[in-house]
């Protein structure tokens, strides 16, 4: 996992009656955390069905279970994405005031785990943030690894 707060949520999905650790991965590998979270307070089952596996059964068990999700992480651990339901199926979602320095620490994490020198994973994430400030973390580790493999 990139960080604790994914850990936290493989392990909320294992709790889930039904979902075992390859589903809980099939999930995690199809939806990042913040579509999860979007997902379930917008009871939108149809997303959790995306993934290999599950099906219209287990994504509503799954939303059912973890309706008081936020309360399970915490506020403070929920990210950087604020939620504000309008209706039952439109979400507007807003980023958090300054998280660059959040993604740039995970995407250098990551990428010093897959081997790549510090400094040189550094300046190009640096150079990516500086260029796509709205990036998320996975498209700016698949944007570092493009440019440091030369893709």
């Amino acid at each position: 996992f990139l960080n604790d707060y994914e850990k936290s949520w493989f392990e909320i999905l294992c709790k889930v009656n039904g979902i075992g650790n390859k589903m809980a991965l099939k999930i995690m590998g199809t939806l990042t955390t913040d579509e999860m979270l979007i997902a379930i307070e917008s009871e939108d089952s149809k997303a959790f069905c995306r993934a290999p596996g599950v099906g219209q059964k287990i994504a509503s068990r799954i939303i059912i279970e973890l309706k008081n999700i936020r309360k399970m992480l915490g506020n403070a651990d929920i990210g950087s994405v604020n939620i504000n339901l309008i209706s039952n199926n439109n979400v507007s979602i807003s980023t958090n005031g300054n998280n660059k320095d959040l993604r740039l620490k995970d995407a250098l994490s990551a990428l010093e785990n897959l081997g790549y020198q510090k400094n040189v994973a550094y300046n190009i994430i640096v150079s990516i943030l500086n260029e796509r400030e709205d990036i998320v973390i996975e498209s700016l580790i698949t944007e570092a690894l493009k440019r440091i493999n030369n893709f």
